[in-house]
């Protein structure tokens, strides 16, 4: 049946209709989410209807069965939750014709949300909207399993079923049971009777006298005392005795029966239910209308007796807490009988208020402020429901009293030190959930707290306590971590370093759990946005030396700028020497992924590391590594960078050494400028690879060293029988390298140097000392006017690429394949006529792009390649 379309387009109708009925009825017709969700059921009866026959739709409701046409559909929860939803609402089925038009649906629903789920009504409605002169395009057929009086429509199931059973008198007082106004004339006609009173009032139920009204009566006479606690208990019992016999499954209850009980209460108790019926009478009739009349009435009594107790002074907080619970338990019973209007909630699948709730914040509700503000700056305030201090705190904030909400809030947490363990417990509890009002009330409350916590949990000798505060600690660390609370979080480092001194045992438990160590990278980008250093943080970091270190070193390989890299190495600095210990630790033993990452911090705090560690460690690791290492140093910027890369020249990888090279040309340090002519001038060996050789007269040149200019000069003007002895690109190298060394005698030789003024535009960047930037570009990158086509090695094979941005030392291009960050490949591009053919060594790789940089290429290949970007660059430069 499933794979029937029309079954799965009414089976998506019913679903979408049921959460669009449901909405409705908690937000109205004209909220936002219930315009899109009637766009959906719309949609979805339209599909339903086409896929149909041509009699339309008919869904119908069996028990807790959903009907299409007569044939039940598989049970679901969301047919059964719609089944429930007609059902409550009086409904047996809905037809939907084919002429049904959109604003058909909007009555339908719009009727259907117009009330709550009683079905009289909701049918009634229903009725009325679709009557149209014609035949109705949505026709529903109303559930009546007894007959009903027309009169009786306005009263509830249960209502109407009392009404029946009982006779004309209990039907008069049943309908004045409903209404708090006329069951007060009712008992005070009984005391009229008692007192052998006057004419009974128009409309009394025979038998009945009246007397003056309460409110006249209470001026003239002297209030009786206060009743005593079992009085209140006995007005309890009366009340649910009254509500079952009053309820469907109750005898006959007389007026003159009901007269007796009230009569039997004792005087204070008499005048306490009068007041709660005045009270109730004084009330708007559209307060409370979906609860039971009895039970408003039971619930006033019972406010009104606790707050009279905490007002006399005749109770402590805790014991009015206590005497509310035994009356929740008195009028449970009575809200068993009366309170249908939850069920039908609950069988409509809305939440409903617990009744321990309901009493606790209409008790709290009715206290005076002045009563609310002893109670929860006293060393009670634990007594109260963290809910209640919520609402209060909440109100102090909007009206601004931000100094009253945390003087509450800093009380509550000194309930932490009281004698009384289930006081604690209630307590932490509280705390637990108001954990967010700490935290927005006052920066130093959540220093506070934490501390409270800890003081309690050192000297605390019950096993589920500990357990408790200690989740309270651990939750209040976090949340101090979340809101980057530093002094806070410094005070929850120092418990913890308390703990472990005084109970290690108890801290080795807890410290897995805070780890707050697990935050500290966001603490370092804190500290980089920040201006100045915010109060506590380094503190917090010096606590936890080796985890900051670690996430610093880590940070400083995704600097941009040098103020933040600077920033960094300032923050590592003052974390002294247990962090700089921590690095080289790293370096010297940990694994090449973490090992790699603290090269450039350690070559701005301790640079004698590098040269002592760092060459034996690189001849364990991978060219990935080697690349990495080189790129840390340029990143880090230290003075002596130059000296720390001629150091590893020797064991670096080959593919590394280029950008090694140019590294040292680019730090400004003449030092470094030995090691690079004895590259020029080494007869065999891979120094002598003719693309490192060039890389080395660039470098020379950016370092403008005149002990070089010999050389280069040779390189330059050497020639053999008709032809220049040097490769052409390498005489094109050392040729610019002279206009920085020598620009006199670049001027007078280059006439007669043969080479072209285009080809030579195109020189190697000198650093710029005043950059921003962490890195410069060592070459002027061109973007090409049509991409040049190519191919390029990977592990499943060649494929093709696109190179659009390019430069003499890598470009960025478009591929079909994914590239692992680091890998070596060979790569060949067409120009034009020319191949060219080189290995580059692959920087970062996304989604069909990549960028690389070259690594070894033919010196006749650099300069294919190098004269369509000088052509590109000299017409740009041109325009």
């Amino acid at each position: 049946m499933e794979n029937d379309t029309s079954v799965v387009a009414a089976r998506t109708f019913t679903r979408n209709l049921n959460i669009l009925l449901k909405t409705v009825r908690l937000y109205g017709v004209e909220h936002e989410r219930t315009s899109a969700l009637f766009e959906t059921a719309w949609s979805s009866l339209l599909d339903a209807l086409q896929q149909g026959g041509e009699t339309g739709l008919l869904l119908g409701v069996s028990s807790s069965q959903v009907l299409m046409d007569g044939i039940p559909l598989d049970p679901r929860p969301v047919d059964r939750s719609f089944a429930q939803l007609l059902s409550s609402a009086g409904l047996s089925s809905i037809h939907f014709s084919r002429r049904v038009t959109a604003e058909d649906f909007t009555r339908f629903v719009r009727a259907f949300g117009s009330r709550g789920p009683k079905s009289a009504l909701v049918a009634a409605d229903l009725k009325a909207a679709l009557a149209t002169t014609g035949e109705p395009a949505i026709r529903v057929n109303e559930v009546r399993f007894v007959a009903q009086d027309a009169a009786l429509a306005e009263a509830g199931v249960a209502a109407q079923l009392v009404a029946q059973s009982l006779g004309a008198e209990a039907q008069k007082l049943k309908e004045w049971l409903e209404d708090p106004q006329k069951l007060l004339q009712l008992i005070v006609a009984a005391e009229g009777v008692r007192r052998g009173g006057e004419a009974a009032p128009s409309g009394a139920p025979s038998g009945i006298t009246a007397t003056k009204s309460p409110s006249v009566e209470s001026k003239a006479a002297v209030s009786p005392p206060p009743p005593s606690e079992e009085e209140v208990f006995r007005i309890m019992r009366l009340l649910t005795q009254l509500g079952q016999e009053s309820g469907p499954e109750g005898g006959k209850i007389e007026v003159n029966q009901f007269q007796e009980q009230v009569q039997g209460l004792p005087a204070p108790a008499q005048f306490s239910l009068t007041q709660a019926l005045a009270a109730l009478a004084s009330m708007s009739p559209a307060a409370k209308p979906d609860t039971p009349m009895l039970l408003q009435l039971a619930e006033q009594v019972a406010i009104r007796y606790a707050i009279d107790s905490f007002e006399r002074g005749d109770a402590q907080v805790s014991a009015v807490v206590q005497l509310l619970n035994r009356l929740k338990r008195e009028i449970k019973a009575l809200r068993g009988i009366l309170s249908l209007h939850e069920e039908s909630m609950s069988r409509a699948g809305m939440q409903v208020e617990s009744f321990a709730e309901v009493l606790d914040r209409q008790f709290w509700t009715a206290l005076p402020e002045s009563a609310k503000r002893k109670v929860l700056l006293s060393s009670e305030a634990w007594a109260i429901p963290p809910r209640n201090i919520r609402h209060y705190v909440e109100e102090l904030l909007n009206q601004g009293q931000r100094t009253i909400a945390r003087e509450i809030l800093l009380n509550y947490s000194e309930c932490l030190r009281v004698e009384d363990s289930d006081a604690r417990k209630k307590t932490w509890a509280g705390l637990n959930e108001l954990a967010d009002l700490y935290v927005r009330v006052d920066d130093t409350l959540l220093q506070n707290v934490i501390r409270q916590l800890g003081e309690s949990l050192l000297p605390e000798t019950e096993t589920d306590l500990q357990t408790l505060i200690g989740a309270g600690f651990v939750r209040y660390s976090h949340e101090a971590a979340r809101v980057l609370n530093y002094p806070a979080l410094q005070q929850s480092l120092e418990t913890m370093e308390r703990l472990e001194k005084d109970r290690a045992s108890l801290a080795q438990t807890l410290w897995p759990r805070v780890k707050v160590a697990f935050r500290v990278h966001e603490f370092v980008e804190d500290a980089l946005k920040q201006r100045d250093m915010p109060a506590g943080l380094l503190e917090v970091m010096r606590r936890m030396p080796h985890a900051t270190v670690e996430n610093i070193a880590s940070r400083l390989q995704r600097c941009a700028l040098r103020e933040e890299r600077e920033r960094l190495v300032q923050l590592a600095r003052e974390l002294g020497g247990e962090g700089i210990a921590q690095l080289r630790k790293t370096l010297d033993t940990r694994p090449p992924t973490e090992a790699a990452l603290t090269v450039g911090l350690l070559s701005r705090l301790e640079p004698d590391a590098i040269g002592a560690i760092l060459p034996r460690r690189l001849k364990e690791w991978d060219r990935s590594f080697h690349d990495l290492v080189v790129r840390q140093l340029s990143i880090a910027g230290a003075p002596a960078r130059a000296q720390m890369l001629v150091s590893l020249l020797d064991v670096l990888d080959a593919a590394s050494l280029p950008e090694a090279v140019d590294e040292i040309g680019m730090s400004g340090e003449g030092g470094g400028a030995a090691r690079l002519l004895r590259i020029l001038e080494s007869p065999a060996g891979p120094a002598t690879e003719p693309y490192l050789r060039v890389k080395a007269v660039e470098a020379l040149g950016r370092l403008r060293d005149s002990h070089a200019g010999l050389l280069l000069r040779g390189f330059v003007e050497a020639r053999q029988f008709l032809r220049w002895q040097h490769p052409h690109e390498l005489r094109i190298s050392a040729f610019q390298a002279m206009q920085k060394i020598d620009p006199a005698w670049a001027r007078t030789f280059l006439p007669h140097s043969g080479l072209n003024m285009v080809e030579l535009s195109l020189a190697p960047l000198d650093p710029v000392q005043d950059t921003p930037w962490v890195r410069q570009r060592r070459y002027e990158r061109v973007q090409l006017a049509h991409a040049l086509e190519g191919m390029v090695s990977t592990p499943q094979g060649d494929t093709r690429l696109s190179v659009s941005q390019l430069s003499l030392g890598g470009g960025v291009a478009s591929c079909q394949r994914h590239l692992k960050p680091g890998t070596v490949t060979r790569l060949e591009l067409q120009a034009g006529f020319h191949r060219i053919h080189a290995e580059v060594l692959v920087r970062e790789a996304r989604p069909q792009q990549l960028s690389f940089e070259l690594v070894r290429i033919p010196l006749d290949d650099r300069t294919k390649l190098r004269r369509p970007l000088a052509e590109v660059s000299a017409a740009r430069s041109q325009a």
